[in-house]
């Protein structure tokens, strides 16, 4: 695990400077290893480069970054599920519940109104 560690770059400088060579995008647990769906894990916003190295990112570099996602659909709603259950006010549940009816396919905006009402994702990611 201490090698692994090492490999994960926490550093905006070093996510900047390293997202020209990023391949592809996704949501990864801390293994190394997609989520397919019975364990509990914690998934992160991760950048994977030519060599297969994983570099760590906020969501605002993950949104920034072009390049394409290798995120399921299955592992998207799981996370979104994951970030909802995260809101304390019932009420906000509710408005997120109308929000996704008029948004169903976007996970990106499904990310952003979670976040900015009050869903926590921290540098451990988010357990699944």
């Amino acid at each position: 695990m201490k090698a692994y560690d090492k490999l994960i770059k926490q550093s905006d400088k070093d996510v900047i400077t390293e997202s020209s060579k990023a391949v592809s995008k996704g949501l990864y647990s801390r293994d190394n290893k997609k989520v397919a769906g019975a364990r509990t894990s914690n998934l992160m916003f991760m950048s994977i480069d030519k060599e297969g190295f994983l570099t760590a990112l906020t969501w605002k570099q993950y949104k920034a970054l072009k390049v394409p996602s290798t995120t399921s659909d299955y592992t998207e709603n799981n996370f979104v599920q994951a970030l909802a259950s995260k809101l304390k006010n019932f009420g906000t549940k509710v408005d997120f519940n109308a929000f996704v009816r008029k948004n169903p396919n976007d996970f990106e905006a499904k990310v952003d109104w979670l976040l900015k009402n009050g869903a926590k994702y921290t540098k451990k990611g988010v357990t699944v």
